[in-house]
């Protein structure tokens, strides 16, 4: 995960923690940086596909399909308090990342 697309996950983690988040822009804006990362783990040369960075890159690709699974759950939610819950999740997971 390069500086640029850590940058781009805080601020849809600030989206997702204001009082009414932002869950469509935030969920457009996580699918647009997942393609990216997976783009850049698929364009890693062969001898590097086992190293530490490539690992790091299918963890972060993995945590950002699980914070966007839990925003796709919570447009879905019509209850308020498990919506708040849902986007929680996500911000959680897109916490791990490193």
């Amino acid at each position: 995960m390069n500086n640029k697309r850590r940058k781009e996950i805080a601020k849809c983690i600030e989206m997702l923690s204001k009082k009414s988040p932002e869950i469509r822009n935030a969920l457009e804006d996580l699918n647009d940086i997942l393609f990216e990362e997976d783009e850049y783990r698929d364009n890693m040369p062969e001898n590097l596909q086992g190293g530490s960075r490539y690992e790091d890159s299918e963890e972060a690709s993995d945590l950002l399909n699980e914070a966007i699974s839990y925003l796709d759950d919570a447009l879905d939610e019509d209850d308020s308090d498990a919506k708040l819950e849902l986007v929680e999740s996500a911000i959680g997971a897109l916490n791990n990342i490193n």
